[in-house]
């Protein structure tokens, strides 16, 4: 089937659906995979299936692990690094909002800890400073003019 004829549903332990996005095909000894993703909401066991969209039959399902992994300032788990995450963080110093994720995330640069810098650092990310570069714990300055 063809990735217009099919819906991927993705659920969790508490039967939370997540939206499933198509990503590209992607062509190995020479069959066609479509690839997905879905962004979790937390570590664990996800419930995957399969679908025809014409008749809705369930062609696929399958059981898989996945572990939460923190994006560095994506605070609001959009995937994305946005001027919607610098306010979250500014929020999240302020004592304004208490949340695990926005906590885990807050740590832009990587150094352990939370502060006014690391939203500093996201809006240089945001703004595509080109100084700045993502390293395997965060975003760091790699020169200065």
């Amino acid at each position: 089937l063809s990735k217009d004829k099919i819906k991927i549903v993705v659920k969790d332990v508490n039967k939370t659906e997540l939206e499933a996005e198509y990503v590209e095909d992607e062509t190995v000894e020479g069959t066609t995979y479509c690839k997905y993703k879905f962004s979790i909401l937390h570590g664990g066991n996800y419930n995957v299936g399969i679908y025809n969209t014409e008749t809705e039959e369930l062609l696929l399902e399958k059981t898989v692990s996945a572990e939460k992994i923190y994006m560095p300032g994506d605070a609001d788990k959009d995937g994305k690094l946005t001027v919607s995450d610098v306010t979250l963080i500014l929020k999240f110093l302020a004592g304004t909002i208490e949340d695990e994720y926005t906590a885990e995330t807050a740590d832009v640069n990587g150094d352990g800890n939370t502060g006014v810098g690391d939203a500093v650092m996201l809006c240089r990310v945001v703004a595509e400073d080109k100084n700045v570069r993502r390293t395997e714990r965060g975003y760091i300055v790699s020169r200065q003019n």
